[in-house]
């Protein structure tokens, strides 16, 4: 067989150091409750694409508590100055309505140039992308961040053939469009049933509409295969685009964004 399964699992909020921080953890969005799917036609970029998407709202209880470490309330507890442990973010949003935690996987009919913060990304007919999101997520302090976890699961959980890390690099003009850059970012290579499967990873997020730079850190444990996603702050929303694919797909780079 020919497969190759994504597992999210851990999301959880990293304090200045890399610590994790306490009681900020979603212990396996996979396994959580209360997830909202939806599915729809969507316009992406200059193309249409089918798209299912998978939100879980952030609620508070388990892993995941109101109060910061050292008993202080969240940044979005006080208004910018306010009393709490982090001196507040500017915001003051309700805790009941905390936010969320997305991902998206989107097929595409027909090629297509997709726009990723100051950046572009080039989509093959018939191939799919994933999206990372999140909104509001209720930070503890503004220099914490928030890693993303993902497993793979091939036919034979085979450890990755070769990682490399990638420039950024000129897209060719796409119906008129003018060229843009492509990201940069760390290849992975792994095999699934007998075929490669390259992952384009992008150590860039859109953050706050902003590109930022973020953390891409592959971990093997004999032939099981990790993806830890590292974050920066963000007051609002986050966006995270890496792209996979079978080799021998139609894509210029082999690779399904």
């Amino acid at each position: 067989d020919t497969w190759i399964m994504l597992t999210f699992g851990k999301i959880e909020e990293l304090d200045a150091s890399g610590g994790r921080v306490t009681g900020r953890a979603i212990m396996s969005l996979a396994a959580e409750k209360g997830i909202i799917w939806t599915q729809e036609n969507r316009s992406v970029g200059n193309a249409t694409a089918l798209v299912t998407r998978m939100e879980l709202p952030l609620e508070y209880g388990g892993s995941f508590k109101e109060a910061c470490p050292g008993g202080g309330r969240t940044l979005d507890s006080d208004k910018a100055g306010g009393s709490g442990n982090t001196g507040g973010s500017g915001k003051n949003r309700l805790l009941a309505a905390v936010g969320s935690v997305a991902i998206e996987v989107f097929v595409f009919t027909d090629a297509a140039v997709v726009d990723y913060g100051d950046y572009a990304i080039e989509v093959a007919k018939g191939q799919m992308k994933f999206n990372v999101e999140s909104a509001t997520w209720p930070f503890c302090g503004v220099d914490h961040k928030l890693e993303v976890n993902l497993d793979l699961k091939t036919p034979k959980d085979e450890a990755p053939k070769g990682i490399e890390n990638k420039t950024e690099a000129r897209l060719p003009p796409a119906g008129g469009r003018p060229a843009g850059r492509k990201p940069k970012s760390k290849g992975v290579k792994t095999s699934a049933g007998g075929r490669d499967v390259n992952f384009d990873l992008p150590e860039v997020a859109v953050v706050d509409n902003t590109s930022q730079a973020s953390e891409v850190l592959v971990k093997t444990n004999g032939g099981k295969t990790s993806i830890a996603f590292v974050f920066p702050f963000f007051d609002d929303t986050l966006l995270y685009d890496p792209t996979l694919g079978f080799e021998g797909d139609s894509s210029s780079d082999d690779s399904t964004t």
